[in-house]
């Protein structure tokens, strides 16, 4: 296999077009092709099946794949043999609106507590809210960004309604918003409260309590988990409920301008019909509804087809894309382009990255929305289910980038088995059907008007897979890139090579990618284009003004293949992309907030261990390096927190596009603020946990602290004017006397740039994570932005005591005041008084107010 590890380039190798099912049958041929009683043999069988089906390339025989779909076109025989199977379903999968009363021909189930976990977090594509600000101007927010609160639910269905608090808007605009526990009792106690009593029976008023404190109470389980039960108002009582309660929030300044929102959502199931069974579903839909008492002007229904065949899956041809928008917003091929050629309007989510096959999603611009009535466009394979994640904030099953390279004790396997798992069980029994979904402006509904009419033979537009083909497919491209990034885990050396890197990244997204819709962000657009590099064929021409645009990039292997993909460990240390494919550095800041060097360091990071033993001599601590990271034992006290100012941007230099924020996360000062809080929080244990030994066959440490206090660790140590408590012998160097050395330690122990390792090596800053996760973070700031910070962190420092006085190659210096290791010697006193042997050095802060340092120790 050394013609693997030489190989610079795979553009001269020839191509060798394979269907799918034909791709298949090679690389299970290439797995199978080895001697079992020879070990080597099989690890480099596995390493040409990985590179196979992760690149197409076949360097033991010669050539590169080409992924050819032609028997995959829908027509000919198997049309012939295949249409009385076919079939063509509609439904209705939600309707959402707002409303100024809760407009419901059944009862309404009221939370008292507000319902959690339902937030409004993604955006809905609809119209946005016109929010008049404080200063007077308006300003047009999409539904996610208004604070709010579920505060019902209607029906059998259950549609859920929220409680809309736009006066609670803040600028700028974000998700991260949060409702108060103080405008959540006054909208209890002042509003809804007041609203039930004056509806509800009687003999009901007993399970509405007075004041939302009480409630809290009787919710609240044994456990500690609230009990969120809902109270019923009557169908007949909702217009004057709804009235009233919003009349008394309108009273409130959170409350101005408060209106309801409803969505009734993931009913398809139940609503899928024939075209003849139209009208009768769509009454049952909307039954739950009083359309009389709403403005449909700000309701929007969705509404789906789906094509079926059982035993295979339908997915969309791309090529088909600009007929589905033409027809259904009624505009020209022209303008169908226009709008496809807008990233931030559309996006093509591709089928197991074969580039030919896969659905969208079309944000449709205002002024084709207004003549269309059509706000969304969404063509997508219903087999993406089977990845479906029912809990927690996403639908899906996805893998952090952080987890495959650098989290410790995170295996690649436990996560692409359970995929694996389900994917072979589906390719006995689950088909996928292709599917299109539009979201339509309720007043531009009209029953007996057919709005998804796509053209007269739907089957031009498809792809179809044999069902084991389909998911046998997915299966080899998971297992295959998961077992290269099992491999870089596994490796000892060379983790940090930036090609090596760069192939754990891109495997990433592909992994991601298979069970979910990618994100249409930069740091996976370079992604994409650092993998495919040598690959793509662009085509430029010069426009009207003679600047060269980009007409087309055709990508002739048919899949994503990335260029190059060294997997075998025999011909390198560990798993890494051919020469030249390192990832541009602004993917590094906007995944991690690191540069490259800060992200091999932290892939280099190993933890502390510490280890109880010989329980004899006094509780003997050592600290052994292991590679799984010890976490922080304890809970941050507020007064620790640091708030890194917004004008402090990690990563500013010529690779960062400032004008592309929507690719930076809202939240990545609050982000940046408590990663600097928590290496500050970190550091006061790892300090202590690294503290020496004294030498010879019983090696107890000087720290009087057990493991479990030294984990605990805060500030407070560091305050403790007793040392006795602290240490069994130590020397302390008066700050006082030598202003400038309080500085200097904490400059060594926080320096504001990269620190160096001595060509002699170093002592404990190996083993502190809080120093590593401190030099990668500031490998991101611009000096100015790294100076800041560490006046952030020094400030806290300036409020405690004492510290270790650190050199250059070790944080605890060792010795005796007989030596000359100690400048000023004069202002150095050993403790205990009178002891003449050795003992680690402190520094006392020449700023401190409190009482001075004593070395009492307790009978």
């Amino acid at each position: 296999m050394s013609s693997i590890a030489v190989r610079v380039s795979d553009a001269a190798l020839p191509k060798r077009t394979f269907s799918i099912s034909h791709f298949l049958r090679k690389a299970k041929g290439i797995y199978d092709d080895f001697d079992p009683t020879n070990p080597v043999e099989e690890e480099e069988a596995v390493g040409r099946w990985i590179e196979f089906g992760i690149a197409g390339i076949n360097a033991h025989s010669g050539y590169r794949a080409s992924i050819d779909l032609t028997e995959n076109y829908v027509g000919g025989a198997w049309l012939l043999q295949q249409a009385h199977h076919l079939k063509t379903r509609y439904d209705f999968d939600s309707i959402m609106g707002s409303s100024n009363n809760l407009p419901y021909t059944t009862d309404v189930e009221i939370f008292p507590l507000y319902g959690k976990g339902f937030e409004l977090r993604k955006s809905l594509h609809i119209d946005p809210v016109h929010v008049e600000t404080d200063d007077g101007d308006t300003l047009n927010v999409q539904i996610q960004h208004i604070p709010h609160l579920v505060i019902g639910q209607a029906g059998q269905l259950q549609s859920t309604i929220w409680l809309m608090l736009p006066a609670l808007v803040t600028q700028p605009l974000t998700i991260a918003w949060k409702v108060s526990e103080g405008v959540r009792a006054e909208l209890y106690d002042y509003c809804l409260y007041p609203a039930a009593i004056r509806v509800v029976h009687p003999g009901e008023a007993g399970h509405w309590l007075p004041s939302y404190a009480a409630e809290l109470k009787r919710a609240r389980q044994r456990n500690g988990r609230l009990q969120n039960s809902g109270r019923i108002i009557p169908q007949d009582k909702l217009s004057y409920f709804s009235k009233y309660l919003l009349k008394k929030i309108h009273q409130n300044t959170w409350g101005d301008g408060a209106f309801f929102f409803h969505e009734l959502r993931g009913v398809r199931g139940g609503t899928q019909h024939p075209r003849n069974k139209h009208q009768q579903k769509l009454v049952q839909f909307l039954s739950n509804f009083d359309f009389h008492q709403i403005d449909k002007r700000k309701w929007w229904i969705d509404w789906g087809l789906e094509v079926q065949c059982p035993g295979f899956i339908l997915w969309w041809r791309k090529d088909s894309h600009i007929h589905v928008i033409k027809e259904l917003l009624n505009i020209s091929s022209e303008a169908a382009q226009r709008l496809m050629n807008q990233h931030e309007t559309y996006f093509f989510d591709e089928a197991s990255q074969l580039l030919d096959v896969g659905g969208f999603h079309l944000k449709v611009p205002r002024l084709q929305r207004q003549k269309s009535g059509i706000a969304y466009i969404q063509a997508y394979n219903t087999e993406k289910e089977a990845a479906y994640q029912l809990s927690g904030s996403s639908n899906t099953f996805s893998i952090n980038y952080a987890d495959t390279l650098m989290t410790p004790g995170f295996k690649i396997g436990d996560y692409t088995q359970k995929i694996a798992a389900i994917w072979a069980q589906c390719s006995d029994k689950s088909d996928g059907n292709a599917r299109i979904e539009i979201r339509l402006n309720l007043a531009r509904f009209t029953p007996h008007q057919h709005h998804l009419q796509i053209g007269d033979n739907i089957m031009d537009l498809l792809f179809q897979f044999p069902r084991q083909t389909w998911w046998n497919f997915k299966i080899l491209r998971l297992m295959t890139m998961a077992q290269a990034i099992q491999w870089y885990r596994e490796s000892r050396e060379g983790k940090a090579n930036p090609l090596a890197i760069s192939l754990v990244l891109v495997l990433t997204y592909m992994i991601n990618s298979l069970t979910s819709r990618p994100k249409s962000f930069t740091a996976e657009k370079h992604m994409a284009k650092a993998a495919l590099q040598g690959i793509i064929q662009e085509r430029y021409e010069e426009d009207e003004e003679g600047i060269e645009q980009l007409v087309s990039a055709i990508n002739p292997l048919g899949a994503f293949f990335p260029s190059s993909c060294i997997a075998v460990p025999s011909a390198a240390p560990v798993p890494q992309f051919g020469f030249g494919m390192e990832l541009p550095s602004i993917v590094y800041h906007l995944l991690f907030s690191r540069t490259l060097i800060g992200v091999q360091l932290m892939v280099q990071m190993e933890g502390i261990a510490s280890n109880t033993q010989s329980k004899g001599i006094g509780q003997r601590i050592t600290n052994q390096i292991r590679r799984k990271e010890r976490r922080l034992r304890r809970k941050i006290d507020e007064e620790e927190s640091i708030q890194v100012p917004r004008t402090i941007k990690p990563f500013q230099d010529g690779d960062f596009d400032h004008g592309d924020q929507e690719n930076i996360s809202p939240d990545s000062q609050d982000i940046l603020s408590q990663e600097v809080t928590e290496i500050l929080a970190r550091s006061y244990s790892d300090l202590l946990l690294c503290s020496p030994n004294t030498k010879g066959h019983s090696g107890i440490s000087y720290c009087r602290l057990t493991q479990k206090e030294r984990e605990h660790a805060g500030p407070a140590i560091f305050k403790e004017t007793n040392l006795a408590k602290i240490w069994t012998q130590c020397i302390v160097k008066d700050g006082h006397n030598d202003v400038t050395a309080w500085d200097a330690a904490f400059e060594t122990l926080f320096p504001d740039t990269l620190k160096e390792k001595p060509a002699s090596g170093w002592q404990n800053y190996d083993n502190c994570s809080y120093f590593k996760h401190w030099q990668a973070l500031i490998t991101g700031l611009s000096r100015e932005d790294a100076l800041h910070v560490q006046d952030l962190v020094r400030s806290k420092w300036n409020s405690l005591l004492w510290m270790p006085w650190p050199r250059s190659d070790r944080i605890w210096l060792v010795t005796s005041l007989q030596t000359k290791k100690i400048s000023k010697r004069e202002f150095c006193t050993m403790y205990p008084l009178g002891y003449s042997g050795v003992g680690p050095v402190l520094i006392t802060n020449p700023n401190w107010q409190g009482a001075e340092v004593i070395f009492e120790p307790e009978e």
